[in-house]
């Protein structure tokens, strides 16, 4: 070796020396072939582990991670018995020590149960042609979600049912083994029958599992789902947040409150979708209750619940006897017939959820006397509300005191988007309000507000005109077919003028409004004090030509759209 290293360096001087003589002819120095041998092993890429994960490998990876374990005083087995046979923990000694734990074997063969189960449930799928290798398995599984549109089918999986006696054991061994939990759910949640569930449940509690899933969602129409099978997941997804079973049907409400009151349990759910089932049958107290169960519940969806005043009476009192004091920051519970309701028991339910931001009672059927003692009764517990949006769109609201609108906007400082489209309002309503606002010396907050539908004919242009300047944010003002005149337009114009108001408005919609009488010189007017109007729409308004040539050529120097016809 050494003669070998002293030749190289001879034939590297000799390099050195020809390239000195003749640059022309020079060559890089040749390398030494020690250096060379080193550079080819450096260059050679290590190999990739020829070691293959065996499917027993994969589940016991997934066992792990989903934290499972079998309980110490679950039944045994006669397999397990002839395992733990002759194994006793009180008396160790050397054999024993070199012995896997109890703990260790029950887990091992938890991860064969698991296997043969894996192996009959890829053999069903593929209607009786099995899997010849781990690694199939392993790639079948693995890829089960909702991207796969081989595992969209649902038959396959009612098949599932017909061929498997213990289908809830299986299934469940399915979803220790699956990444994807909720969609294994959502697939067999139609079909989980009483004993399918009873199947899960014993295998779960087997294994100590629970579902990692923080958000479920059914709401197919018409969906069947099971009472004992939403029980059943309520009580094993401890991490749960969001529940939407909008539209689900047969599911009892009464037993699920009931059950889950029983087992004593505080969930931490924080969104719950219950709208388009049928509650009319629900019990007094089972809403207060559900709300005791869940008390982080920060959004609360009862749309078109068939639900009655007396419900939401009754569930108000049993939150009050709880001294619950609600974390809800958003209530839907419009379309409802709550024509029965107190005002009283609606401002119970603004009492106990201080933290309400956005409250939904469109469509509920009320009256303009419910309203009014609401909002009494709000002024009396001297409550200041957080609310952000209300809505009350589509109730008849003729006989409310404008008044008390007024001071509903006192205790809502906050107020941002107020909704009371179609609510059978009349001019001498909002004049009432707007006057009781201007007593208070009230500054509102407010960036959208829709009247649309309500018979404003009664209404005075000064009126609208102060209504926008105790409104100095509005960017949404809808009078969409409010019986307005052109001579009530100018008038809310001219007041407008008298302020000196610079409008922030963004959209102004007038549409549908009989404005024949209206002069071009107050429109103009109205987008020279509308500096940010985007859009303002006067469809339908019968608007004289020369005023449209007007406003067309305006709107052509402007970037706005003006739409009229």
């Amino acid at each position: 070796m050494a003669s070998l290293e002293r030749n190289d360096e001879f034939d590297d001087l000799k390099a050195e020396l020809d390239a000195s003589e003749d640059p022309v002819k020079a060559k890089k120095p040749r390398k030494s072939r020690k250096k060379e041998s080193e550079d080819q092993v450096k260059a050679k890429k290590p190999r990739k582990s020829t070691k293959k994960t065996t499917l027993r490998d994969y589940v016991r990876e997934m066992f792990a991670e989903k934290k499972c374990s079998v309980k110490k005083d679950s039944e045994k087995s006669p397999k397990e018995m002839e395992l733990f046979k002759g194994i006793d923990d009180s008396e160790p000694s050397t054999s024993h020590q070199q012995l896997p734990s109890q703990d260790t074997m029950r887990d091992e063969h938890a991860v064969d149960e698991i296997c043969n189960s894996l192996k009959r449930f890829c053999t069903y799928m593929r209607r009786g042609k099995s899997l010849k290798t781990d690694r199939d398995i392993i790639k079948m599984i693995s890829s089960m979600n909702r991207k796969e549109e081989k595992w969209k089918h649902s038959k396959r999986w009612e098949w599932i049912q017909q061929k498997s006696d213990d289908i809830g054991r299986m299934l469940a061994h399915i979803i220790i083994a699956v990444k994807d939990e909720k969609y294994v759910l959502s697939k067999i949640s139609q079909s989980c029958t009483d004993d399918v569930v009873k199947g899960l449940s014993t295998e779960c509690s087997k294994y100590t599992f629970r579902y990692s899933i923080e958000g479920f969602s059914l709401v197919k129409p018409h969906i069947y789902i099971s009472t004992s099978f939403l029980i059943h997941f309520l009580v094993n997804a401890p991490r749960l947040k969001s529940l939407n079973l909008s539209g689900a049907t047969n599911a009892n409400m009464n037993d699920i409150v009931s059950v889950l009151s029983q087992k004593c349990l505080v969930l931490a759910l924080d969104n719950l979708d219950i709208s388009e089932n049928n509650l009319s049958d629900i019990t007094c107290s089972s809403l207060g209750t559900l709300l005791a169960i869940f008390p982080k519940l920060k959004t609360l969806d009862m749309y078109k619940c068939d639900l009655s005043g007396v419900i939401i009476d009754a569930m108000v009192r049993e939150c009050v006897n709880r001294n619950l004091m609600l974390e809800l920051d958003n209530l839907n519970i419009s379309e409802n017939n709550l024509n029965d309701i107190t005002g009283s028991s609606l401002a119970t339910l603004l009492a106990i959820t201080p933290k309400l931001k956005t409250l939904n009672i469109s469509s509920c059927s009320m009256s303009g006397v419910i309203i009014d003692a609401m909002v009494k009764e709000c002024v009396n517990r001297n409550l200041v509300l957080e609310l952000d949006n209300l809505n009350i769109i589509g109730n008849k609201l003729n006989d409310i005191t404008g008044s008390v609108l007024g001071t509903l906007l006192a205790i809502s400082p906050k107020l941002k988007n107020l909704d009371m489209n179609y609510c059978s309002l009349s001019g001498v309503i909002i004049g009432a309000m707007v006057r009781e606002c201007v007593n208070r010396n009230l500054v509102l907050e407010l960036d959208n507000l829709y009247i649309r539908g309500n018979t404003l004919s009664d209404i005075t242009g000064s009126v609208l005109g102060t209504l926008l300047a105790i409104s100095p944010k509005l960017k949404n003002l809808d009078m969409n077919y409010c019986r307005l005149s052109g001579v009530v337009i100018d008038a809310m114009v001219r007041e407008c003028v008298n302020r000196n108001l610079v409008l922030e408005l963004d959209n102004l919609d007038i549409s549908g409004n009989t404005l024949t009488d209206i002069t071009g010189s107050s429109l103009t007017t109205l987008l020279a004090i509308s500096p940010k109007l985007k859009k303002l729409d006067m469809r339908k308004c019968k608007l004289p030509n020369d005023v449209v040539q007007d406003m067309t050529q305006h709107f052509q120097t402007i970037d706005g759209v003006f739409s009229y016809k």
